[in-house]
């Protein structure tokens, strides 16, 4: 299967989003209901306990998030969102995340100092991450500060047993690089279900060991192989 790189995966997602094509928050839909499927059969097996916390970012991959967690509430599981802040004003994401809390679903905001008993609450059956996604790039930096606090408090409790399911790819990953060398700022998940394709960076060196085995889900466009061979011109060109 191909491996996208973050420029063709942005030129994927560009193209279905074009004229005439899927809204983005349909793509987000489709994107949540394949993650909320894996979370699904992962909270299965941990049952009784059916609490999931799931942890999002300020961007797209946040968005996926929140869409998850009205899906998964709408299924009768326990949700909680945890966040360092706000989506982005007038984005998808600030539109699923204003759906998710219109639904009353618990929302804990936490500053960069936060650790794993912020609130004193029972370990979840499970975590989702949605805090970084394919726009993160080692070569700008390590993540912001807000970000890596929720990096940290997801690996406290990976430390702890808690299973933890990323959302495209684990949060601190270079989609085209891999892992950081600082491997205290990637979340090591248990699951990965990552958009359209695998990206380049798992390939990298012990990217599988931060990835954990990965499930590609379908976002509503086009098979991946089918939409290269079928491009004419730049790649953020529609055939």
């Amino acid at each position: 299967m191909t491996a996208l790189t973050r420029q063709l995966a942005r030129a994927y997602d560009s193209w279905c989003m074009g004229p005439g094509a899927i809204e983005s928050l349909t793509l987000m839909e489709t994107a949540a209901e394949g993650v909320a499927t894996m979370a699904r059969s992962m909270v299965r097996a941990t049952l009784p306990h059916r609490s999931i916390d799931i942890v999002v970012g300020r961007g797209n991959n946040g968005g996926d998030g929140y869409a998850v967690a009205r899906l998964l509430h709408e299924d009768g599981y326990a949700v909680r969102l945890i966040r360092a802040g706000p989506p982005q004003p007038h984005s998808s994401a600030s539109t699923n995340a204003a759906r998710a809390i219109d639904l009353h679903i618990p929302l804990v905001n936490i500053a960069a100092q936060t650790n794993t008993d912020f609130d004193g609450s029972d370990p979840p059956a499970l975590i989702i991450d949605a805090i970084l996604g394919t726009g993160f790039s080692i070569e700008r930096g390590p993540p912001h500060p807000l970000d890596a606090a929720l990096i940290r408090w997801i690996r406290d409790w990976d430390v702890l047993g808690v299973p933890i399911l990323s959302i495209d790819l684990p949060s601190g990953m270079d989609c085209d690089l891999g892992p950081p060398t600082n491997p205290s700022l990637c979340v090591k998940a248990t699951r990965t279900v990552t958009m359209v394709a695998p990206k380049v960076g798992f390939l990298a060196s012990h990217a599988a060991d931060f990835t954990g085995p990965i499930t590609v889900v379908s976002i509503g466009g086009p098979p991946i192989e089918r939409w290269i061979s079928e491009r004419v011109g730049p790649i953020t060109d529609r055939p």
